[in-house]
This record gives structure tokens, C-alpha cells and sequence, in this order.
């Protein structure tokens, strides 16, 4: 077939798949051309700056690419990321070898994808449905597909010319695809460990959707006003003095596990952030005497709506909830109104720069925010951090031991700092950074991109901020002390009138009501399908049992989708033994692994459901009580 017929057919495929067309020539000092094999395949040469490169083998391509696959996959993978696209032969053994793999093809050069197009057939390929190509810098590791917790065997492969004709990409999808990974299971970790009490909190935290205000109340509140963000990092103690003397003309934020130490030192934040679930976390804001101030002398509270129930109950000063990114907050939400949405990043630092963002403040100073162990700390002295591994530490386990475990369990490493002195930093870190760095490209909330300054005394240096020590920064913030303290008084004043919506509260319960219902069946479909695969046993075989049973199970499966609120709640109290099923089960499941999940997988959303209808309950009662109060005070009003 000559090449423009070659061409037209594969350009056809691509659009019918909806795959990337090239729409250029080879590029410049990159001459590509075809050159007939002995078997009589057709591979490509590249001519780089005098250097002829073949991309594939001049004998055999197709069995250099098979003994290739084999000798860099077990045939279990299920994803693939190849760097180097070619002629394709590698990506058909691949195909070949593993019928359930899945391949992203990274494609740096539009001409060498343009000659394969003329040389080749790849319709086959790229009809497989298996193949997605990424040509040029396309971006494709924030793919929401990808990040599956059952992608468990996953391997990045490269076609190895590419290394040397295209050093410096191919270092940026490695490194691209390492912050990837890195962040899959830093997410999946988290989501194990933090699935139920994400929800539990919701839910016992649902009344304060109805009497909280949310921080779409804060958008441009202090436009123009510079603001400083105070996060935990060890070299915050060295920017202390500067920061007593200039904190009065800025908006301050601080993240709450450096509420302590700042005040200790005579700063009181206008704002502090807490975004993490867990029990101990409250501490952190309740178990300070300094806490049992007037409301008036206290930070406004800005919190995620999971965190810990105590948090926002003993709480004196002002509290104000963002919206939720969870199927429950998102459903509470329907009733009461949304709250309004700050960037979520892993990172309490993540929390407290976007909300000083859609303040509308400019510039923006960070401080503390070192994305490394400065000094091997882990945190600001004197921030809860450091005190609660202080209160566990004995002479067994020191506190010296517990951080060293602390920062060895992120995979530590040694980089340059933003002075470029040698620091220790880790994945974690990293991917803070990675996310930082997006921000800073990212469209401003409204109007203008605010000025961002790193002015920590030290850390890693973050694209998109400016690097510039507090100390010489302190003449760009202009005398705005008045305009600030009016900001703050009218903005509190406003808050502490939030109006309760009753009606909205009975639209809550009556669908609590409904929701309830419906997971109460849920759990009966979900004994009724554990009780028909534990029945397999009577079979001769369990692969019998199973064929024999799979129409009721499928019924049953579709009843317990059909409700999709119930879905929604139930994935998040069983990722555990979802992600412990889909890791399990891999390419290769049998009839005895099949029913084994199967019973896992049931007995998972009877328990879940159990669980659900507790918290509903609990919820229940506590927006009753809530429109219990409000509907008295009406009345006590017009008596």
C-alpha cells in the first residue's frame, strides 16, 4: 500500500477513536525516514544532527520487539507507560503478550508519528481500544481513570533510541510519572485510612451545614490587602521578629499546628485552617488554656466540614465550613446550600493559600512553608506536631527516634534549597511542591493573579513564587493596618448573623428519611446475595455454583446500583475492601478467588449500610435539636 493510502487510513482510525492527528511536519534538524528491513517490515531512521539512529531492529523488528516485551514485562502489568512510540512494534508484542493491558504511548516527535502513519498499519492498534497516544507535552498523568486503586502492576518502559534522541523528555515524563505514582499512593493510603472517619465526622457534623456560615463569604473581602500565610515549616522560628512587626498590616492565615507556637510569640492569626479528621488533630485548637478567650481575640476557624466533631464544638470564636468534596458533605449540601470551595492538596498549607487567594488579598506571603526538614525537623518548634511526639516519647521510643521514622518513611533524599544549600526533602514534599507549583499557573479566582512571595528563610524554591527573604519584603507591604482591622471587625460582625433555614432543615430530615429506606434495602439485597454465594458450596465445583447463581446476583447487583446516593455513601465507607478485592484479583481471577471477593465484597455492604443508618441517626437528631432551638427563638421573638 503506498504511503498516502498508508496515511489516510490510519488518520481515519485515530478520528473514528478520537485519538490525537499530527499537525506538523518533521521538525527541524530531525530528518525521518523509512528504510525496508530483510524480513520486509518497514522501520524508521532518524537523522539528528549527523547522528543516524534506527529505531527499530534492520533484520526482524517484530521479533526484537517480542524477545523485548518479555525481557521487561511478566505479562501481568495492567498499565503500561511507554515512552516512545516508533514504528509501534513494541506496543503490538505488548498487545500480544497481555490481552487485558492497557498502554499510554508517549510520542515526543510529531514527524516520527507522521512516518509511522506512512509506513505502517496501525489501525489494528490503534482500533484495539487499549492504546491512547500522547503526542508532543500533552498532559495526561491528572487522567481520573488512571488513578483506579485496582491498577496495582504498573510499569513505565522506554524504546530505548528515545533516551538518547530525546533526553530531556523523556526525563520529564519520568519524573512526570514517579510524582504520579508517588501521588496515587500517597491518595489511595489516605483514602484507606481515612475513608470512614471522613464520613462518620460528616455526618455528626451535619447540623453545622445549616448554622455555619461558608466561605463564600470571604471572596474579595480584602482585595488589595497584602496577606500572610503562616505555615508549620522549622525556618518560621527565624522569621518570627520580622513577622511581629509587620503582622498588623497584613491579613494573617496560619494552619492550625502553627496556631501554638505563633501565639506563644505574641501573634494572634486573623484566620487559622484545619482540614485534618482525626481526633488528635483537635487538640491542636481545644486544648490550649489560651483557646478560652472571648470570641472577639480569637481567629476566625476555617474548616473543612470532616474534621474531627470536637473541633467545631468547642471552638469559641468564629466558625466558618467550606464545601465538601465527598459524597456526603456533597449531599448535605443539596439542603443547606453550598459553602463554597478551597483548593485540597494533602496539605492543611494547600487549604490556608487558596482561601487567602479568594480573599482577593495581594500579594500573598508565605511563610514556613519549607517542603523540607530543615535542621532534620519535621515542624516549627513548639507546634503540636513536635509536642505530641514529645508526649509519647519514653526511653524506649525518643522523640529523636520518632521523627527520624517520621521522615524516613517518606522516602528522604538530598536537594538544593532555594539559597542552594543541601537540604533533605522527600516524596511527600515533592508533591506538595508539584501542586504549589500548579497554583501559581493556574487562572486567579477573579480578577488579577496575585503577587506570591516565598519569604521563608529557607526551603525549597517553588516555581511561580517569588523568592524573597520577610526581611526585605517588609517595605512592599504597604502601612494598611486600619483598613485591615475595619475588614476584620465588619466581616466577624456579619458572620455571627448566619439565619437558620428551618424549611431547609425539614427538606434535610425527610430526605434523611428516604435515604435511610433505601439503604435499609440495600443491606437486605446485600445478605441476600452473601447467602447465595456461601450456597456454591453445595456444587460440585464453585465455577458450577457460580453459573448457577450469576442471574440472581446480577439482579441483585442491579437494584443495589439503581440507588446512587446509596452507591455514593456506601464507596465511601468500603475502600478498604474495595482497593483489598481489586489489588486480589487481577488479570487472572478463578472461580475460588471469584467467590471468595464476592463474599467480601456483600458482607462489606451489609456492614457499611449498618453503619450508614447509625450515622443517619445520629444526624438526625442533631439537625432536629438544631431546628428544635431555632423554631424556640422564633417564638421567644415574636412573644
Amino acid at each position: 500500500m503506498r504511503q498516502e493510502e498508508l496515511f489516510e487510513k490510519n488518520v481515519a482510525m485515530l478520528k473514528r477513536r478520537g485519538l490525537a492527528v499530527p499537525s506538523a511536519g518533521p521538525e527541524k534538524k530531525l530528518c525521518v525516514r523509512p528504510l525496508e528491513t530483510r524480513n520486509g517490515s518497514r522501520i524508521l531512521i532518524v537523522d539528528n544532527e549527523g547522528r543516524r539512529i534506527q529505531l527499530h531492529s534492520r533484520t526482524d523488528p517484530q521479533k526484537e520487539a517480542a524477545r523485548w516485551a518479555r525481557g521487561n514485562t511478566d505479562g501481568e502489568e495492567q498499565i503500561v507507560f511507554l515512552f516512545g512510540l516508533g514504528a509501534g512494534y513494541h506496543v503490538d508484542a505488548l498487545l500480544k503478550m497481555n490481552k487485558a493491558l492497557r498502554i499510554v504511548a508517549f510520542e515526543p516527535s510529531a514527524g516520527i508519528f507522521e512516518a509511522a502513519l506512512k509506513n505502517r498499519d496501525l489501525t489494528g492498534l490503534i482500533e484495539s481500544g487499549r492504546v491512547h497516544i500522547v503526542l508532543g507535552d500533552e498532559a495526561v498523568f491528572e487522567d481520573q481513570a488512571l488513578s483506579d486503586p485496582g491498577f496495582t502492576k504498573i510499569k513505565f518502559l522506554t524504546l530505548p533510541p528515545y533516551r538518547t534522541l530525546f533526553s530531556s523528555s523523556y526525563e520529564l515524563r519520568r519524573s512526570q510519572y514517579i510524582s504520579w505514582l508517588n501521588r496515587r499512593q500517597i491518595n489511595t493510603a489516605t483514602i484507606k485510612r481515612f475513608d470512614r472517619l471522613w464520613t462518620s465526622n460528616t455526618f455528626r457534623n451535619a447540623a453545622y451545614f445549616f448554622s455555619l456560615p461558608g466561605i463564600e463569604a470571604l471572596k474579595d473581602k480584602f482585595t488589595g490587602l497584602p496577606a500572610i500565610v503562616l505555615c508549620a515549616g522549622p525556618t518560621l522560628a527565624n522569621d518570627i521578629k520580622v513577622l511581629q512587626k509587620i503582622h498588623d498590616d497584613a491579613v494573617v492565615f496560619a494552619v492550625d499546628t502553627a496556631l501554638r507556637p505563633v501565639v506563644r510569640r505574641g501573634i494572634v492569626p486573623d484566620f487559622v485552617v484545619s482540614v485534618d479528621p482525626q481526633w488528635v488533630n483537635s487538640f491542636v485548637l481545644i486544648s490550649d488554656p489560651w483557646i478560652d478567650r472571648d470570641e472577639s481575640e480569637l481567629p476566625m476557624l476555617i474548616c473543612d466540614p470532616a474534621v474531627y466533631p470536637s473541633t467545631l464544638k468547642k471552638y469559641n470564636g468564629v466558625k466558618i465550613v467550606s464545601s465538601s468534596v465527598f459524597a456526603p458533605g456533597s449531599i448535605i449540601e443539596r439542603f443547606s446550600g453550598r459553602k463554597g470551595t478551597i483548593a485540597a492538596g494533602g496539605s492543611v498549607a494547600v487549604a490556608a493559600y487558596d482561601l487567602a487567594r479568594l480573599c482577593g488579598a495581594d500579594p500573598i506571603v508565605m511563610l514556613g512553608l519549607d517542603l523540607s526538614y530543615s535542621s532534620s525537623r519535621t515542624h516549627l518548634t513548639g507546634s503540636f506536631h513536635e509536642i505530641y511526639v514529645l508526649s509519647k516519647a519514653d526511653r524506649f521510643e525518643t522523640a529523636g527516634t520518632q521523627m527520624t521514622r517520621y521522615i524516613q518513611g517518606g522516602g528522604p533524599f538530598r536537594v538544593e534549597d532555594k539559597y542552594g544549600k543541601p537540604v533533605l526533602t522527600d516524596r511527600r514534599m515533592m508533591l506538595y511542591r508539584a501542586w504549589f507549583e500548579n497554583q501559581a499557573r493556574a487562572p486567579a479566582h477573579g480578577g488579577k493573579k496575585p503577587l506570591v512571595v516565598n519569604g521563608s528563610s529557607g526551603g525549597l524554591h517553588i516555581e511561580g513564587m517569588k523568592d524573597m527573604p520577610i526581611v526585605d519584603f517588609m517595605k512592599e507591604i504597604k502601612k494598611s493596618g486600619k483598613m485591615k482591622k475595619d475588614g476584620i471587625e465588619s466581616l466577624k460582625k456579619q458572620l455571627q448573623i448566619a439565619p437558620v433555614d428551618t424549611e431547609k432543615i425539614r427538606s434535610f430530615l425527610r430526605f434523611l428519611g428516604t435515604l435511610g429506606s433505601g439503604i435499609e434495602t440495600v443491606d437486605t439485597l446485600a445478605s441476600r446475595g452473601l447467602s447465595l454465594v456461601d450456597s456454591t458450596g453445595r456444587d460440585r465445583t464453585v465455577g458450577q455454583g457460580l453459573a448457577r447463581i450469576a442471574p440472581a446476583l446480577d439482579e441483585i447487583d442491579r437494584k443495589i446500583l439503581s440507588d446512587r446516593d446509596a452507591v455514593n455513601l456506601l464507596s465511601m465507607v468500603m475502600q478498604t475492601p474495595i482497593v483489598d478485592i481489586l489489588r486480589k484479583t487481577g488479570s487472572r481471577e478463578n472461580p475460588d478467588q471469584a467467590a471468595e471477593n464476592s463474599k467480601t465484597l456483600y458482607g462489606a455492604i451489609s456492614e457499611g449500610a449498618k453503619l450508614l443508618l447509625k450515622l443517619f441517626d445520629t444526624a438526625s437528631r442533631k439537625v432536629s435539636a438544631l431546628g428544635g432551638r431555632q423554631a424556640a427563638d422564633a417564638d421567644k421573638r415574636r412573644t
